[in-house]
């Protein structure tokens, strides 16, 4: 709909469609980095927060045995591990700038010839014309269900829960809130499991109200 309406501003396909399609980019592009920025700097404070030799202190005493030789080699495996991961992002970012591009190139042309597309489907299916329609709607609303019904509201609770978590002085609010976007995607889990402990644990902490404003 909004590119109908763009199309009839401006009079042309390949300007309505080139518009569209970075307005789409901005729209999905813009939000991801903000959240992302958000979410490495509330982990940043998390792992500046902990004292690592205080807590291999505590956990070798309570152990009753040295953890210091476990330490030393996880952290020489993690650090294997990240030289890795950063090697592998560097050497696939001409894929994901190449992915990014036909994305773009996608979605211009959709926008451009979308409907002489379906049109052109719609001739070549071996069906009859009322039938022709009804799998055509049927795809559509399939599409819908999928994209409002799982993707939007799971991004939606995400950002209502991210809201809360600001509002009643939870750490980490951002980072919780992505996980609980993340964890609304899946079917059997939900969303709850992220939000119900976190009021639980105000709720231990003697702060009810935030609790049960959560």
């Amino acid at each position: 709909p909004i590119y109908k309406r763009m199309l009839w501003f401006v009079k042309s396909e390949n300007v309505a469609a080139a518009l569209m399609t970075i307005l789409v980019l901005l729209v999905i592009i813009i939000p991801l980095a903000l959240v992302a920025q958000m979410v490495i700097v509330e982990v940043m404070g998390m792992y500046g927060k902990v004292d690592v030799q205080q807590t291999v202190s505590m956990l070798s005493a309570y152990l009753k045995f040295d953890m210091q030789e476990i330490i030393a080699n996880v952290t020489r495996q993690a650090l294997s591990f990240m030289v890795s991961l950063l090697s592998s992002f560097v050497l696939s970012i001409p894929r994901k700038l190449l992915n990014i591009f036909v994305l773009a190139m996608t979605m211009f042309v959709s926008f451009r010839g979308g409907e002489r597309f379906v049109g052109n489907i719609k001739v070549l299916l071996p069906i009859k014309g009322s039938q022709k329609d009804e799998m055509i709607d049927h795809f559509k609303s399939t599409t819908d269900a999928i994209v409002y019904g799982v993707v939007v509201v799971s991004l939606i609770q995400g950002i209502v829960a991210m809201i809360a978590f600001y509002i009643f002085d939870v750490s980490s609010p951002a980072l919780l809130g992505f996980l609980t976007f993340l964890a609304a995607l899946l079917p059997i889990v939900g969303p709850a499991v992220i939000w119900v402990p976190v009021a639980l644990v105000k709720y231990a902490s003697g702060n009810v109200g935030a609790a049960i404003g959560i």
